[in-house]
């Protein structure tokens, strides 16, 4: 079972921010969060974009809640799932 450091970094890697002061993924109250607000850097035909991880709003891909595809692969992988903590995020937990 991974520690929530473990999650974290992972997570973190997967998803490097597009600024180092706001982190996709962190603890809050000893729980893993995801952030909603924080972007991450993705390169998409050679080229960088920053993308949401996690947006609640979607106003761009439908309006439904949506999660990155290769955030819902880890999670799955690792035993892991989600929850809305609200439109700011998700926080991870284990199965």
């Amino acid at each position: 079972m991974k520690k929530n450091t473990t999650i974290v970094k992972d997570i973190n890697k997967l998803f490097p921010a597009s600024n180092e002061k706001y982190p996709v993924c962190f603890t809050r109250d000893n729980m893993v969060m995801v952030s909603g607000e924080s972007t991450a850097k993705e390169m998409l035909m050679g080229e960088e974009f920053d993308i949401m991880v996690v947006d609640y709003y979607n106003e761009f891909g439908g309006g439904y809640p949506t999660v990155h595809k290769r955030l819902r692969e880890y999670l799955e992988q690792n035993g892991l799932s989600y929850e809305w903590e609200n439109p700011g995020g998700i926080h991870v937990f284990r199965d």
